[in-house]
């Protein structure tokens, strides 16, 4: 297999960070210490669910590949431990912020509780569905893999507020609300 060859990291003036050039013309931001050892390899923007970039990389292994994700390379952690993103650039945007003020260190729940609305969600809210046997809208939210039921809603707004309230009070600074998406500006228009 010929080995591909590393685009060098640069400078963006853009967003005042160093960058690796990935495919497909995605961009990784990085802090300026790690740019130049993270440059010399090959790096792929790889698609996450149609809504963001990953950046990762082949690397051999004893049976075969491996893919390695840039931001695991930069904060490295131990056994369950995740890595989570604090915000994630739109698929558009054709960038990955993988600066370590962006990256903090979370269990596999608290990496799910900052999560984006899901793309098969139809009430346009996360956190809220339709209770078509009660005519209302459902609020709700997990807590350690257990769905906790918030109420139900004669309007999707006061449902999505109370899900708003309760992922701030259970996931704190992980909590990815329905304000903090923009969604309720969305659904006045």
């Amino acid at each position: 297999m010929t080995k591909k060859r590393a685009s060098p990291p640069f400078y963006s003036e853009e967003h005042s960070s160093w960058a690796i050039p990935l495919t497909q013309g995605v961009i990784a931001l990085v802090d300026e210490d790690v740019a130049q050892a993270l440059g010399q390899f090959y790096w792929s923007a790889r698609d996450c669910n149609g809504i963001r970039w990953y950046a990762t990389r082949s690397s051999s292994a004893e049976n075969g590949w491996k893919r390695i994700l840039m931001h695991k390379e930069i904060l490295p952690t131990d056994g369950d431990l995740d890595i989570d993103h604090r915000h994630h650039y739109d698929k558009s945007d054709l960038l990955v912020d993988n600066r370590r003020a962006n990256l903090r260190v979370g269990t596999r729940m608290q990496n799910m509780q900052n999560a984006d609305i899901r793309r098969d969600n139809q009430s346009g809210f996360k956190g809220v569905t339709w209770d078509a046997s009660r005519g209302k809208w459902a609020a709700s939210l997990m807590i350690n893999y257990k769905r906790k039921a918030l109420g139900r809603y004669s309007d999707k707004i006061e449902a999505a507020k109370a899900y708003d309230r309760a992922a701030l009070e259970h996931f704190g600074e992980f909590a990815k609300t329905n304000a903090h998406l923009g969604l309720y500006q969305s659904q006045a228009a």
